[in-house]
């Protein structure tokens, strides 16, 4: 189930065909008002992660909107992006060739061209996608009008979210959590239904940062730090896993430095 939201009581059960925006392009979206987009419906909280992301940043008033909630087809053909191999593949097979980010790639290189030979870029690259760096563009677009040609949409799951959010040389940074790009009409059934308030009370957990030091922060949907799921590791990992399940993102505490979101719980081997 999928959760739309517009201006409008009444869902408009078309989509606008898919159109590149130059101006976009660096953001890896389409032009504005092309396409559907949509999150994945949440039972058990009554929202989406859209609808959580709007709420915790302030952002484009979801409980002012209609809500519709939609019924995918079960014949759909997504792109899924579920880690950043994924991106990585749709970068290989769908690259936009856009001659504003060409032009920023050359003036990059010429800017600093001793980070193609970073070893710390590398190694990073290396934990992330698996494979060697290669010499990639440093911006690098998505020729959506293309992909809309063999796929229904693109979906980048929960877990593709975090793997590719902070990820290295692609990201999909401006995409901020789980949601489907719609490059047609696939629904079977839509239903309207009154925006469900955010449950408040108690605090919950939406951010773990584990530090290279071994220690581990934890913080709540207000920006409040929760002591009794923080502290070293080993001690606070099972008391973590038992009610949160989400990406932990990892970096360098004394730096104030993160490096990327990646799955967890496992011991970290960190990079130096």
């Amino acid at each position: 189930m999928q959760l739309s939201l517009s201006e409008s009581p009444q869902m408009r059960e078309e989509v606008t065909p898919i159109v590149n925006d130059e101006e976009l392009a660096i953001r890896n979206k389409p032009k504005q008002g092309t396409g559907l987009w949509t999150s994945t419906w949440r039972q058990e909280t009554q929202d989406s992660d859209w609808i959580e992301w709007c709420r915790d940043n302030n952002f484009g008033n979801p409980d002012g909107k209609y809500w519709h909630l939609l019924t995918p087809r079960s014949d759909i053909n997504l792109y899924v992006i579920d880690c950043h191999s994924d991106l990585k593949r749709l970068f290989d097979l769908y690259l936009w060739d856009q001659p504003y980010l060409a032009e920023l790639n050359r003036q990059f290189e010429r800017m600093f061209p001793e980070q193609k030979e970073n070893e710390r870029l590398k190694k990073i690259f290396l934990s992330q996608v698996g494979t060697e760096i290669e010499r990639e563009p440093f911006m690098a677009a998505i020729d959506f009008e293309k992909l809309s040609q063999a796929y229904d949409g693109i979906w980048l799951t929960e877990q593709g979210n975090a793997a590719t959010r902070l990820s290295f040389p692609y990201n999909l940074y401006s995409w901020d959590c789980e949601s489907i790009l719609w490059f047609r009409w696939c629904f079977e059934r839509v239903k309207t239904i009154q925006p469900v308030p955010a449950l408040e009370g108690q605090p919950k957990i939406t951010h773990v940062y584990h530090w290279q030091n071994d220690l581990v922060m934890v913080f709540d949907q207000f920006g409040g730090q929760m002591p009794e799921y923080q502290g070293p590791f080993e001690e606070v990992e099972a008391k973590i896993k038992a009610v949160y399940d989400g990406p932990w993102m990892q970096g360098d505490y004394p730096a104030g430095k993160v490096w990327h979101k990646g799955e967890q719980p496992s011991k970290m081997s960190f990079i130096s």
